[in-house]
């Protein structure tokens, strides 16, 4: 439900315009509800009437959306509790809603539901004529005696003040359901009634105005129509219009009013006499004028009632006479040209059908004169229904029937005609009015008025409307018949003041008259009535005054219920103000009363002790005037009273202040006064009362559990800062948690209070130990007070904590304090030191620690084998004696520069072990360093590399060296020959390459086998490898194809004298396993740059050559030619 408050926190009655809306629709969907037809401030005093009686809320809703309209009373709990708690607030929301959504849309169905605070709230629906205008709603009820444990809880979860709140619940009354539901019935009836009575007014408005312009209409028919008009009563003459008067000869209608019918027009015999009201009869007379001339006339009469009255309608024109003695007949044009202009419909009817109409008819019915000339018959526009009575009409008609328009549209219609001759055939003329909104307006009074009756006649409380100034009685229920021992009949005959006690007439005589006047919209006065029996009782008045829609009074509305039962209470309460102005005086607080000018008119002894006034003629003086003449001691004090209770004023209800007056020994004296302001019922100040209790030994023991409170703050403050979260466990429930258990679980201290068991602060794997724990501490069991747990943050990260329980009591309250420490870093940094010390005990590396001065903390079990050194040897000493003398000082000068500039260094190195062995290592050193940025610890990993040199060398070796003869293989040779070459260019010289094939080595190896094969290679290339200068390189390519790397030469005879040496070396034969074998070679020589500039290019000559010596014989060396067809 959504309450409007304004800037003083007040709500505030609103929503009036919505109100009448609402209800002008249910009155009439054309004419809106105006406040003349129904004062709406007479809602919102019902509303506040109701909550003084009954101390519940009261409040009107807009259907749908829940918007208050108006509101009034509520609950100390719900205004100063419930609804102060923006999360019991929003509950309190949901609830309302929830009641409205729920409400069933039934006239007089009361509804109730209890809300999430074990309070009551009801509602009705506010039906009027069918609409559903408004909800009503009462609440905040207590329909049994209050649990105070709950409650207690309730203000403990939502941190309500628990003394003040429990204190607001008390003053409660408890109110049974059927009361609650009577109270709610009877304000849902009484407002009902209201509405309806301004409706009912509102419909009877409508009603009358409709008949008015009815009735404007048939007079102006009637003033303008060409045949003469009179009404007459008893035989004489009530009205005549303007051809009447034309007719009998006189300047107005006046001079015909009041005169004998028979004076004026002389009837035939067969008439016997004018017309009557019993019936109509028509004929030809004579018409005698004022100036004695008389003509003939025709006339037709008809009955007809007017404001209660029966009377008779005359209608009389000149006889006409269509063939006159010229031939000629009497012009028409006249009388068509007033039926064109006339404001009402003039129709001719010949033949059964419509001759002519005027525009009015065309325009009402939506035919064109065409259209109803060409319909068959009259009857097509009338309704059905109707056409039977209309069947056989007499020559002079006066009918209501029905007729269909073109848009099929039912109009109701009042037509007035007669029998005539038209161009010598029967004809009928008349003239029509449209009644339709008349008749509705009628129907809608009658419904109306049916409902009020209803409604009035079942009020609980008595009801009297009195409709002229003199207050007489013109309607009463049976409820004020009842209460005064009258019969509804002998009321009627009696004023609101016959039953009004003497005492008590002058002020209902001045306040209606002030309400006739329009100087009040609305007055209550309580006063005595007289019964019929004579006796008393009081009523509380409830007048009101419904306007017509000129502003006039027209309805005056009096409401009264008994109050005696009120009234006695108040005299009980009356015979005990002496004995509490005795316990005001006797008490020790502070008393006092002023009037609204601030003077004082009583105080207690307390107050004359306190400002040393035992003696002084306080009353009706100010605190100024006080002040003035009191001993200057307390003249400061004074003066600020008067500043306090101009603050209270400005304030407008209880306002709490303390004040500071000085003592005589130079002490003080602090009082903690609430000044309530006092207000007449027209809102004029009534006085002020002053409430003081000395709270000064209170404020120095608050004073000194300040200071302790805030040094347990700044402790608590101290050990959030440190990261200490504090929670305090009140049954089941976090009622306090610090700042640093937020961050640790990184909830808000709302959503941590919100939570519905401390259990779901802790992990769920050790969430049911800790409650056992919590459960056998609370029972009084010894249990650790620390220990260590797991708790789940927001995002569901699992920390390991570590807590300290205490249990306090205050209050007889038992709470339990817990204290909190994340030691997931430590647990962590912990497991972290219990892994580095793992590896570094298994590690297959040897790890030093050094301080920053080099000097040996601790090394690793890997060191001492590695090394040979046990810890205890070198602890304490430099890692310098590990130093083999492979470096140099400008190695480790580059060692510490790195180190120092990039904090590490790494590379291979040579080390001494305690042997003296010397081994290659691969060592790594890093700086350690504090927060401050300087180091404190070196940390050194040392890895024997000597078994990875000794593979690297093998795989060296096994990539570049042929396998069988150990010489290098074709890849080094290619690698020689590239830098050979290269040097070739920058120094000039040159590079000469021998390609060398063992002829017939195949032979040997397909006699003897491969065996003997590779043992024949390997010596071979041991005596080519003994022919070879300082710097040549010999290698095998593969099979039995050597080749030979010749640098540095400077002339071809140097390379001539290398190939004479190899083949001399082939001369001798080889012994290999007991055979003596004889072999011979094929050399092919390439010198560069002459035969080639790159490996492959050398290589290729070379390989010619080769084949060119094979072919010259074989066992010889050429040099490379170009064959003859390059």
């Amino acid at each position: 439900m959504k309450t409007m408050v304004d800037d003083g926190g007040s709500v505030r009655h609103s929503g009036r315009q919505q109100l009448i809306a609402r209800q002008g629709k249910a009155a009439s969907a054309a004419v809106p509800l105006r406040q003349n037809w129904l004062d709406l401030n007479v809602l919102p005093d019902i509303l506040d009437n109701f909550s003084a009686a009954t101390g519940l809320a009261a409040s009107l809703a807009a259907p749908g959306t829940g918007e208050i309209l108006m509101q009034s009373g509520g609950e100390d709990v719900c205004a100063r509790f419930h609804r102060v708690n923006a999360q019991s607030a929003r509950q309190c929301t949901a609830d309302c809603e929830g009641l409205l959504a729920e409400l069933p849309q039934d006239p007089g169905r009361i509804h109730l539901k209890r809300c999430h605070m074990r309070l009551t709230n009801g509602a009705t629906p506010l039906i009027i004529q069918g609409a559903h205008v408004a909800d009503l709603y009462v609440g905040h009820a207590l329909l049994e005696s209050p649990d105070i444990d709950w409650f207690r809880q309730q203000a403990e979860c939502y941190g309500f003040d628990q003394r003040n709140y429990l204190a607001s619940l008390k003053k409660m009354e408890v109110v049974g359901p059927d009361q609650f539901q009577r109270a709610l019935s009877l304000l849902s009836r009484y407002m009902t009634m209201m509405v309806e009575l301004g409706l009912q007014n509102l419909a009877g408005q409508q009603g009358e105005q409709a008949l008015r312009r009815s009735e404007a209409r048939y007079r102006q028919l009637v003033e303008g129509a060409p045949e003469g008009v009179l009404l007459h009563c008893d035989g004489r003459i009530a009205f005549a219009n303007v051809a009447a008067v034309k007719m009998a000869g006189v300047d107005d209608a006046a001079a015909l009013i009041g005169q004998p019918v028979e004076q004026l027009i002389v009837f035939p015999d067969e008439w016997s006499g004018a017309p009557t009201a019993e019936g109509g009869v028509g004929g030809e007379g004579a018409l005698l004028r004022r100036d004695g001339a008389s003509f003939a006339v025709e006339a037709s009469s008809a009955p007809l009632t007017v404001d209660g009255r029966e009377m008779v309608r005359l209608t009389v024109h000149a006889a006409v006479r269509r063939q006159e003695a010229s031939g000629q007949t009497v012009a028409e044009a006249p009388y068509r040209a007033l039926a064109e202009q006339t404001l009402v419909g003039v129709y001719l009817i010949q033949d059964g059908r419509l001759a002519y109409v005027n525009p009015w008819i065309e325009k009402t019915l939506g035919y064109r004169l065409e259209e109803l000339n060409a319909m068959d018959s009259i009857f097509e526009v009338i309704c059905p229904e109707d056409r039977a009575r209309l069947t056989g009409a007499a020559d002079n008609i006066h009918y209501r029937f029905g007729v269909v328009a073109r848009n099929g549209e039912r109009l109701e219609i009042e037509a007035l005609g007669r029998a005539m001759a038209f161009n010598g055939r029967p004809a009928a003329i008349g003239v029509a009015v449209d009644i339709t909104a008349r008749l509705r307006a009628e129907r809608a009074l009658r419904q109306s008025e049916t409902r009020f009756k209803a409604i009035f006649d079942n009020a609980p409380v008595g009801i009297g409307l009195m409709h002229d100034a003199s207050g007489r009685y013109t309607q009463v229920n049976h409820r004020w018949s009842e209460m005064l021992g009258y019969t509804a009949e002998e009321l009627l005959q009696l004023t609101h003041l016959d039953v009004t006690h003497p005492g008590d007439r002058a002020k209902s005589r001045s306040l209606r008259n002030q309400l006739i006047n329009g100087k009040k919209a609305f007055y209550r006065l309580e006063k005595r009535f007289i019964r019929k029996d004579g006796t008393l009782f009081w009523g509380n008045a409830q007048v009101a005054v419904i306007r017509g829609a000129n502003g006039d009074p027209g309805v005056t509305v009096s409401m009264v219920t008994d109050i005696t039962e009120l009234k006695r209470t108040a005299e009980q309460l009356q015979e005990s103000e002496e004995q509490l102005r005795t316990l005001i005086n006797a008490t020790p607080d502070a008393i006092l009363f002023k009037d609204g000018e601030g003077r004082w008119l009583h105080a207690n002894q307390a107050v004359l002790r306190l400002f040393g006034l035992e003696a002084a003629s306080y009353q009706g003086k100010t605190d100024a005037e006080l002040a003035a003449h009191a001993h200057p001691l307390y003249r400061k004090a004074l003066r600020s009273c008067d500043v306090s209770d101009r603050q209270a004023w400005e304030c407008g209800e209880p306002f709490k202040v303390e004040e500071v007056i000085p003592m005589p020994d130079g002490g003080q004296r602090i009082l903690q006064t609430v000044k309530v302001p006092l207000y007449q019922a027209d809102g004029m100040r009534h006085g002020l009362l002053a409430l003081g209790h000395d709270i000064t030994d209170f404020r120095r023991a608050e004073q000194a559990l300040r200071d302790q409170f805030e040094l347990s703050q700044a402790l608590l403050k101290a050990q959030s800062d440190m990261g200490e979260g504090i929670f305090i466990i009140e049954s089941g429930r976090v009622v306090y948690a610090n700042e640093a258990l937020c961050r640790l679980y990184d909830y808000t201290v709302e959503e941590i209070l919100a939570l519905k068991s401390y259990a779901l602060l802790i992990h769920p794997d050790d969430r049911r130990w800790v409650m056992d724990n919590h459960h056998r501490r609370l029972t009084g069991e010894p249990v650790d007070s620390r220990y260590e747990i797991s708790i789940a943050t927001r995002n569901g990260e699992r920390r390991e904590v570590e807590i300290a329980i205490a249990p306090l009591a205050i209050g007889g309250i038992v709470q339990i304090v817990v204290v909190m420490i994340d030691i997931s870093e430590r647990k962590h940094n912990e497991e972290k030191l219990r892994l580095a010390a793992e590896v570094f005990n298994t590690a297959s590396e040897g790890i030093i620690v050094t301080d920053a001065e080099s000097r040996i903390i601790t090394v690793n079990p890997a060191f001492v084998r590695i090394t040979g050194y046990q810890e205890s040897e070198v602890r304490e000493h430099s890692p310098r004696f590990l130093s083999s003398s492979r470096h140099g000082s400008a190695f480790f000068r580059r060692l510490w520069t790195r180190l120092k500039r990039y904090g590490r260094w790494q590379g291979e190195i040579w080390e001494r072990r305690k042997s003296g062995e010397l081994f290659p290592a691969w060592l790594s050193i890093s700086q350690v360093k504090d927060a401050k940025d300087e180091v404190v610890n070196y940390v050194s990993i040392l890895s024997d590399i000597t078994e990875r040199k000794a593979n690297e060398e093998r795989m060296a070796r096994l990539a570049h060296f042929d396998h069988l003869t150990d010489l290098p293989n074709r890849l080094l040779f290619r690698e020689r020959l590239e830098q050979a070459l290269l040097r070739s260019q920058r120094s000039g010289e040159l590079v000469g390459v021998m390609f060398i094939d063992l002829d017939s080595f195949k032979q040997v190896n397909d006699t003897l086998g491969h065996d003997i094969g590779d043992l024949l290679l390997q010596a071979v290339a041991t005596r080519f490898s003994a022919c070879m200068r300082r710097g040549d390189t010999v290698s095998r390519l593969g099979g039995d194809e050597f080749v030979v790397l010749l640098q540095n030469v400077r002339e071809r005879r140097s390379v001539v004298r290398v190939a004479e040496k190899i083949l001399q070396a082939l001369v001798s034969p080889f012994d290999i396993s007991g055979r003596a074998l004889s072999i011979s070679a094929s050399i092919g020589i390439a010198v560069a740059p002459m035969h080639g500039a790159d490996p492959a290019g050398l290589m290729k000559s070379a390989d010619v050559a080769m084949y060119q010596a094979k072919a010259r014989g074989r066992n010889n060396f050429q040099f490379f030619s170009p064959p003859p067809d390059a």
